[in-house]
């Protein structure tokens, strides 16, 4: 039954939709079978009430999965939901079958007040490292990966979705269902004696305009987490993310899903260009967009944050992905939101800055990370070891000594192998040079404004 509710490493109404299916046929064909004892088995009351669970769960399962699909299909797929009884709506529903894990969602959330929240935090941006840094976080000591709603090979253990939409809630209260049981902690620290931490690696999270007051409503009262900030050379960065958000809408209609959302997202969503993109990324509707989701979490007390949902309209991101294309790459505002919606909620001043971007008197809480420091051994191992440290993965003197140790020759084999996680996207072969000159424009100036709001030397 535990292996049936948490299903962690499988789609899993698959799973359970093909043992009810095997229970069913064994009812079916006993009249055929020869020997009586298997008779006895069959209809044995504890064979019948495997059975009626199966059904139960299958049933559960469905239910949740048709508002899972419809849900995604219309704003993370930016797509129309394909007619009923049409070869497009079965393609598509029959994919996401394969790919969701409602019943795992469901068990989490009835049991969502014994379970943890992520001690460390790595919160993009998209085609930054995210996913190579959290492989490298994941084969730490101690760490638990977080849940993904999504059997991918690329998400799984990785990202949980959780504040950009992809359940149907974001309320902060709710955050804990993407992540361990309590008792795992205490079981691996008090009893095997072993360090313990998790963490969420969601990249979607940086640009989000609601992320970072959802985030810091969740840890209200607790100890902050650690937060990593992915940057990288911004015009690299948004002609990688252009390219994959084209590559993620061929991935959709090769699922049956071909025909675009137009009435939640309008026609110029679907940009032939960068430019035409960076254009509708920043026009008056989609700025005015930005702004009103950050004001639905920013104006809304507590109790009603509690039962936070995105609308639609804001989901992954207000318009839709693809109105990241130039704002991703703004990492010093980015990174600004998150300093001031957690200065705000754990203490901190904000004062001027006359580089723009806002800066604050006190602690920062975002730790900002270049993608080319996971490419060289020396700021590889030193970021490994400041985050063990900065995590207590271990108190004891020679244990932590132990494990510096092993971090430098984890490092020195990975990097020889050359572990990059999640490539593609990159280079400017098909962008057109009057595309790159509008991206040099818009990003002008940006380095030194990150480097004003982190605090740091960046290095691109």
């Amino acid at each position: 039954m535990y292996a049936y509710l948490t299903s962690v490493s499988q789609g899993d109404l698959p799973l359970v939709s093909l043992l009810l299916f095997l229970h069913f046929l064994l009812f079916k064909f006993t009249l055929f079978l020869p020997h009586p004892p298997l008779l006895l088995i069959i209809n044995h009351p504890l064979s019948l009430a495997i059975f009626n669970i199966n059904l139960l769960l299958t049933i559960i399962g469905f239910i949740y999965l048709l508002n899972f699909y419809r849900r995604v299909v219309r704003t993370v797929f930016n797509a129309q939901i394909p007619p009923l009884f049409t070869d497009s709506s079965f393609l598509s529903f029959y994919s996401i079958f394969l790919l969701a894990r409602p019943l795992s969602i469901c068990w989490r959330y009835s049991t969502y007040k014994f379970r943890l929240k992520p001690n460390l935090l790595i919160i993009g941006e998209v085609r930054c490292g995210t996913t190579t840094i959290s492989q490298h976080i994941s084969e730490m000591p101690g760490c638990h990966k977080p849940f993904c709603p999504w059997k991918h090979p690329e998400l799984d253990g990785k990202e949980t979705f959780y504040f950009v939409g992809h359940f149907d809630t974001t309320s902060p209260k709710h955050y804990n269902v993407c992540f361990p049981l309590k008792i795992t902690k205490w079981f691996h620290t008090k009893i095997l004696r072993r360090p313990f931490f998790t963490f969420d690696g969601c990249a979607q999270y940086l640009t989000s305009p609601t992320a970072p007051v959802l985030v810091a409503d969740a840890f209200r009262g607790e100890e902050p987490p650690i937060i990593i900030g992915m940057v990288r050379e911004p015009i690299e960065q948004t002609v990688s993310w252009w390219k994959f958000e084209n590559a993620a809408m061929n991935w959709g209609e090769s699922m049956g899903l071909t025909s675009p959302n137009i009435s939640l997202r309008t026609k110029q969503y679907w940009s032939k260009s960068i430019g035409e993109a960076l254009k509708f990324s920043f026009n008056p509707l989609t700025e005015a967009a930005y702004v009103a989701a950050e004001g639905t979490v920013t104006q809304m007390d507590k109790g009603k944050l509690e039962r936070f949902r995105l609308p639609d309209w804001a989901i992954t991101w207000p318009n839709g992905q693809l109105t990241g294309i130039g704002r991703n790459g703004k990492f010093s505002e980015n990174v600004a939101r998150w300093e001031k919606a957690f200065n705000k909620a754990f203490g901190g001043t904000e004062i001027g800055n006359p580089m723009g971007g806002g800066a604050y008197r006190g602690r920062r809480y975002v730790d900002v990370v270049c993608l080319k420091e996971l490419n060289d051994k020396v700021t590889l191992s030193a970021l490994l070891k400041r985050l063990a440290r900065r995590l207590r993965l271990y108190e004891d003197r020679l244990k932590s000594e132990k494990m510096e140790l092993d971090v430098d020759f984890y490092v020195e084999k990975t990097l020889d192998r050359g572990l990059r996680r999640n490539r593609g996207g990159g280079g400017a072969e098909g962008i057109s040079p009057s595309d790159l000159i509008l991206l040099r424009s818009h990003f002008e100036g940006e380095k030194e404004k990150l480097e004003c709001v982190s605090g740091r030397q960046i290095i691109f």
